[in-house]
Order: C-alpha cells, then sequence, then structure tokens
C-alpha cells in the first residue's frame, strides 16, 4: 500500500504527545514530540463503561517515565503488541496522549484530530471488542473456510459496497477516526480485515477488492462543494444515530471532519453550520428521532440537540429549485 497507493508522508509531525513502545524489554513510554517527525499508528476503539486508564494532570509526569503494561486494559495491550509487531516506534491512544481533565489541552487535541488520524501510518481496531477490557486476539480461522466471507461480503458482485461493522462502529468518536484514516487494520472474528482510501482485502481473501468502483468517503469530501456536502450530510445522519458517553461531544466528536473539509475546500465551518452560500442547506436538518435533552444551546444547529437527524428536505426531488430560491433571496 506504501509503495502502490502513496498516501500521506513518509515522515509526517507527531502529534503533540505519543507513546514510544520501540523496545519491547520496557515499558511504553509517554513521550512530548515537539515537533519531531517519524511514522505512527493510531488506535480507534470502544472505551465502554469501564475504567479505562488515561493521562491526567496528576499522573502526567509519572507516565513520561513510563507506563505498566500490566496496569492497561486488554485492548490498549494489544494494540501495542500489535503495533509492535508491525515495528511501530510509536502510537497515539487519545486516553493517554491527551491530559483528559485538562479542558485547554482536551480541545486543542480534540480540535487536530483530523491531522492525527490522517498523517498515521496506520489506524488499529477491532470488530469484536465492545469495551476496553476485551482482546483485540481472537482464534484464528482456517484460510481455506471461504464460506465464512458470505457474512461479511454477502455480495461479491458489489465489491466497492462491502461494510465491515462492529461494536466500534456504534461509537460517535470512531466515525471521524475511519474516515479520516487512509488506512486501517481491523482484527475480525476469526481473521484481519485491511480497508485503505483504494483497496479492501481479507486474510481469506487477500486480493483486493478495488474500492475505485464505490469512491472512498474521504475522496469524495475532497471533490466539488455539491458532492462534499451531500457526503458530509450523510456522515453528520449515520453519527447522529451513534453513541456518545458525554452528550456534550457531540460537536468535539465530528469537529475533524468538518475542520477537514473546510481546509480541503476553503469554506469556513462554525457550530455545525456552514458560512456563505451552503447556510441554508446545512440549516435543513430535521429530527428522524428526538431524545429529551437538558442541554441549552442554540436551536438551529444539530450539535445542541439530541437524537438521529436527517436532511430529508434537501433529500426531496425538489431540493434544487429549493436552495436556489433561498440563496437568491440574500441569505448568507
Amino acid at each position: 500500500c506504501q509503495k502502490s497507493h502513496h498516501h500521506g508522508s513518509a515522515a509526517p509531525e507527531l502529534p503533540t504527545r505519543v507513546l514510544d513502545i520501540g523496545d519491547p524489554k520496557k515499558f511504553p513510554v509517554l513521550v512530548e514530540s515537539r515537533g519531531a517527525t517519524g511514522r505512527y499508528c493510531v488506535l480507534s476503539y470502544c472505551w465502554g463503561k469501564c475504567v479505562n486508564s488515561m493521562t491526567i494532570k496528576s499522573n502526567v509526569a509519572s507516565h513520561l517515565q513510563g507506563i505498566e503494561m500490566g496496569t492497561l486494559p486488554q485492548t490498549i495491550q494489544d494494540a501495542i503488541e500489535a503495533a509492535r509487531s508491525l515495528d511501530f516506534q510509536y502510537i497515539w491512544i487519545d486516553s493517554l496522549c491527551i491530559i483528559q481533565d485538562d479542558k485547554d489541552d482536551w480541545e486543542y487535541e480534540t480540535s487536530r484530530m483530523h491531522v492525527v488520524y490522517a498523517n498515521a501510518d496506520l489506524t488499529i481496531s477491532s470488530l469484536t471488542a465492545r469495551d476496553c477490557t476485551n482482546s483485540f486476539f481472537q482464534p484464528r480461522k482456517f484460510r481455506g473456510e471461504i464460506a465464512l466471507l458470505a457474512a461479511y461480503h454477502p455480495d461479491r458482485r458489489y465489491k466497492g459496497d462491502q461494510i465491515v461493522r462492529g461494536p466500534v462502529h456504534r461509537r460517535g468518536w470512531t466515525l471521524q477516526e475511519h474516515l479520516l484514516s487512509t488506512r486501517i487494520l481491523y482484527f475480525g472474528p476469526g481473521f484481519l480485515h485491511w480497508d485503505c482510501l483504494c483497496e479492501y482485502a481479507t486474510e481469506h481473501d487477500p486480493y483486493p477488492f478495488d474500492v475505485q468502483c464505490k469512491v472512498h468517503d474521504q475522496r469524495r469530501l475532497e471533490r466539488d462543494q455539491n458532492e462534499s456536502l451531500r457526503v458530509w450530510r450523510d456522515q453528520v445522519a449515520e453519527f447522529t444515530q451513534r453513541a456518545l458517553s458525554n452528550a456534550s461531544d457531540r460537536g468535539p466528536a465530528f469537529m475533524a471532519v468538518s475542520t477537514y473539509m473546510a481546509r480541503k475546500l476553503g469554506n469556513e465551518y462554525i457550530g455545525g453550520i456552514w458560512k456563505g452560500d451552503k447556510l441554508f442547506e446545512s440549516l435543513c436538518w430535521n429530527f428522524r428521532k428526538p431524545m429529551l435533552s437538558s442541554r441549552k444551546g442554540p436551536s438551529w444547529t444539530w450539535t445542541q440537540v439530541d437524537g438521529e437527524i436527517a436532511f430529508d428536505i434537501l433529500n426531496s426531488h425538489s431540493r434544487g429549485s429549493m436552495v436556489q430560491l433561498q440563496t437568491n433571496s440574500g441569505l448568507d
């Protein structure tokens, strides 16, 4: 993939903090990169309701000296083992690389998620782990059991439309993590899955599915504004169907997608709404499944309400004339 597709930089700038896992004989060490460059991988996973290992103000100094593997939940231990087996020196894990009880640090780091995931050489994830206590590693199936593929790919004729799902895909934060990743290695029930901007493959069928026939959503985000806005609306609708531990994360957990798109298109995104000639379109959301909420905020943005939303008005056959009418009226 690195040789054929040339995604990203060979040595991007490292995130603010990463875990140095290069020496398997030593504990992982939290390091401050201070502008250093290098290859790194990231972990995308379900925290769950269990108590996760976190970096907080009181233990930053200790984590800079080393973190004993036995104190880490199983998911993180497995991710570190997998990253080491792939010769990565650095791995970024949100719970450990962001100071969770430092509001300024948390807001700054979450605002840079689009950079962290887009620059990572690889994203590691699991299709079976429901929370951070679960193991990535599942009993392997024989490569010859091709019939198992049907459970994940029911119709091989539509290779580009294949969807891989697991508990991780029900978590709100992971939508932007996977959408902005250039390569994802999924540890599935019995075998591995590979997903990048150009191909999809499994251990059972290492011959890659060419996803060019269904253009990757990240690439669609980089097209003209109309196409990009359609993808953005679809992703917002998908995101609001997912679970968040904290309702207040609804805006931050989707910010990376919008920031990435704004940077590519030169548009401005504020609080769930696009400025300029796309303002009207971004206001045309409706509830699919509203939820009672005690949160207080402006009612015009979907980021300040709870429940599933969609853009059904814009998906109607009259969308083009309606938008044209409003933009011509001077709404900006």
